[in-house]
């Protein structure tokens, strides 16, 4: 289960500059939906460029300093025994 791509690059992420790249690239339409906010006064929707780095920073702070590919895989894990 823990063999895809997406789980070794991940992995791999927290070493190379490269794979963490291509993880926050593979992020990118998640970080851009969440960097859209509504202004209060108008109501209208725009794109923050600055909350858009603010998350990229985040998930790189993440990545670097938590064993998230090994979270995911005991989360995983751990649901498997769960339902057995």
């Amino acid at each position: 289960m823990y063999n895809t791509d997406f789980y070794k690059l991940l992995k791999s992420s927290k070493y190379s500059s490269r794979s963490l790249i291509k993880i926050i690239n593979i992020m990118k339409p998640l970080i851009h939906k969440y960097s859209i906010i509504e202004d209060e006064v108008t109501g209208k929707s725009y794109y923050d460029e600055d909350l858009e780095s603010t998350i990229i920073e985040y998930v790189i702070k993440v990545i670097k300093t938590k064993p998230i590919a090994n979270r995911i895989a005991k989360e995983g894990n751990s649901k498997k025994t769960n339902n057995n």
